[in-house]
């Protein structure tokens, strides 16, 4: 049984143009709003759709969770990230990718699919939130999905065991076809290899043949393509093909490329992939008989088309695989870098390491990376480019993590190894970079406070515990400042400077900016793996420790009366100033509340901590408390 699906809402905003009313703007405008009018039907026809393989499943089963996209080219669309869940553990984060094609006023129309695979945790109600897909920049939002979780031995027929289509079909159905014979227009499989290794690529082509007098219509794929215990990746193919000559005994033959897939093998043994089936119209001009030449020769016939099964042998990998093996197997090459050598305590050091090559590039996990005790590091942020253009899929994969220096000092990052299996020269190899040297300069920023002994939360008390005489200073007039007389001053010296210099420096990377994103995608982790732990302390960290690197000043141990003048300072508006003091309030009642947290004011205190970031980081400027 099939989810309902619902068509997503675009949430992103065109900006209409303004123009005078001269004559010569109204051309442009009349211009524009054609161009403008264009835009929209384009992007109307896109569609993105969300659906589950059930709507109620046993505890013990496995729900299939999907986005297709259509309407657009699937080079167009970002790979999404899985939605949030309630009662459900996800399998794996990279998601099946699938192309699917079809055939209409000659025009092959393509569609692009995302499946994830996720395990019941209890019997109830599961949820698939709604989670974003950027096509050509634009965020479309897919709907919330529901499946109730039941026991397993209430679980509905059609989840006792995966029932499969049958592939009994012939290669064209006999009863559909007056004029046309079977070898008039088929199907051919053909693979790159019939022996592999597992986790090896092998590429399998699908082309359709069909004699010079036959035209098609209305062509579509039949029956859903699948290959079990491969791991798929399509590859690219025209749009619009264009037949090219072939001779197959003896007869010439049109031929066209419907689909091109690399499949790597998951596991060992003879595995086979699937036919490829689709449904058209022929139509013959060189088999018309007597009997229909009284009708209309534009009379098309519907046709049921397949192509046979192919099998592959997967071999094992060989034995005295290296430990830093994971299952990556190709060529590949490795590089670590991170964008500065010096770094300040409490701020963000960036650490990109990338594999790039040719092979199972979609599927390799993060070599291990090690730092020093005095680093807090982060999950790594993926990110993925493949080229798709060829017959083999080849590209990158860039894991970025996110190191906060806690001390200062000299330090020495190892480094990082990756090791691979080359199946063409059938042996492991081990790459490694070269050491990272980093500077840390700077002291620890003062531990946030906590809680009271009464366990209330120390901001909330801070402002009548804190002594009058300790209340800040008035401020000194302006000529007894230091900093007016500096800022005339070092202009100048940086002007002297670059006159002698004249050397280009790079723009930092934003190192606040950085640290607080890191943050807040930790949490956003484990918001998806229901690890409500920490969640609020987290969102709590990212803002306020955003607030103190921005400004060079701790904010942790400020009441809120406090730290509200010193927003208002710093540039801060009331709007964000008001909803910082929320979100506070949100992350103390959510850490000493008697029951959990609830997964929804989660997601609006994740949302009200990123907003409030980006504010910060457009408004705030240096200042003192």
């Amino acid at each position: 049984m099939v989810a309902p699906i619902v068509n997503a809402r675009n949430q992103t905003h065109r900006r209409r143009p303004v123009v005078s009313g001269h004559a010569v703007a109204l051309v442009w405008v009349m211009v524009f709003a054609v161009a403008s009018i264009g835009t929209a039907t384009a992007q109307s026809d896109v569609q993105v759709q969300a659906s589950t393989d059930r709507t109620e499943v046993g505890a013990e089963d496995v729900i299939t969770y999907k986005i297709t996209v259509s309407g657009v080219s699937p080079s167009a669309v970002e790979t999404p990230e899985p939605p949030p869940t309630t009662n459900l553990v996800l399998k794996d984060p990279t998601p099946v990718a699938t192309r699917d094609l079809s055939f209409k006023s000659g025009k092959m129309g393509r569609s692009i699919s995302f499946e994830w695979r996720y395990q019941p945790m209890r019997v109830g109600i599961a949820r698939l939130r709604e989670t974003d897909v950027v096509i050509n920049g634009e965020a479309f939002t897919t709907s919330e999905i529901r499946v109730r979780i039941v026991p397993q031995s209430q679980a509905p027929a059609a989840s006792m065991g995966a029932q499969r289509p049958s592939r009994s079909d012939p290669s064209v159905d006999p009863s559909a076809i007056s004029s046309l014979k079977p070898d008039d227009l088929f199907i051919r499989v053909t693979s790159s290899t019939d022996r592999v290794y597992q986790n090896e690529q092998a590429t399998v082509e699908y082309r359709l043949f069909f004699r010079p007098g036959v035209q098609l219509r209305h062509s579509r794929l039949a029956s859903a393509w699948d290959a079990n215990g491969f791991w798929r990746e399509e590859l690219d193919v025209a749009s619009r093909p264009i037949p090219n000559n072939d001779r197959v005994n003896g007869e010439t033959y049109r031929t066209i490329m419907l689909k091109r897939v690399a499949v790597f093998p998951t596991r060992t043994g003879t595995l086979q992939v699937d036919p490829l089936q689709i449904e058209t119209e022929a139509y013959s001009a060189d088999r018309v008989n007597a009997r229909t030449r009284f009708r209309s020769q534009s009379q098309y016939e519907p046709i049921k088309l397949s192509s046979s099964s192919i099998s592959l042998n997967v071999n094992a990998l060989p034995a005295g695989a290296p430990p830093a093996f994971s299952g990556a197997v190709g060529q590949f090459s490795l590089d670590a870098n991170v964008r500065s050598d010096s770094a300040h305590v409490g701020g963000s050091v960036r650490l990109d390491v990338t594999v790039r090559g040719s092979g199972n590039i979609a599927t390799l996990q993060p070599p291990e990376v090690e730092v020093p005790a005095a680093f807090e590091m982060y999950d790594p942020k993926v990110n993925t480019r493949l080229d798709r253009g060829g017959t083999r899929i080849r590209g990158k994969k860039t894991f970025t993590y996110i190191l906060v220096p806690g001390e200062n000092g000299r330090y020495t990052l190892p480094p990082v190894s990756f090791a691979y299996f080359d199946p063409e020269a059938e042996q492991f190899e081990v790459l490694k970079t070269d050491p990272i040297r980093l500077d840390v300069t700077g002291d620890a920023a003062p531990a946030a406070l906590g809680t009271t002994g009464a366990g209330l939360p120390v901001g909330d008390i801070a402002g009548l515990m804190a002594s009058p005489k300790l209340e800040e200073k008035a401020p000194l007039p302006l000529h007894r400042r230091a900093w007016p007389y500096a800022a005339i001053v070092i202009p100048l010296l940086i002007a002297a400077g670059l006159i002698v210099v004249r050397r280009p420096t790079a723009p930092s990377a934003p190192p606040a900016l950085e640290t607080a994103n890191a943050r807040l995608e930790e949490a956003r982790k484990r918001m998806r793996q229901d690890e409500d732990a920490d969640i609020y302390a987290l969102l709590e960290r990212a803002v306020l420790g955003f607030v103190s690197d921005r400004t060079g000043v701790s904010v942790a141990g400020f009441s809120r009366d406090r730290l509200d003048r010193f927003l208002e300072r710093a540039g801060a508006d009331r709007e964000h100033r008001n909803g910082l003091r929320e979100l506070l309030d949100a992350c103390d009642q959510a850490r000493f509340a008697p029951s959990g947290p609830q997964h929804d004011a989660m997601q609006i205190a994740h949302r009200r901590a990123r907003t409030l970031i980006r504010h910060f980081d457009e408004r705030l400027s240096d200042t003192t408390p």
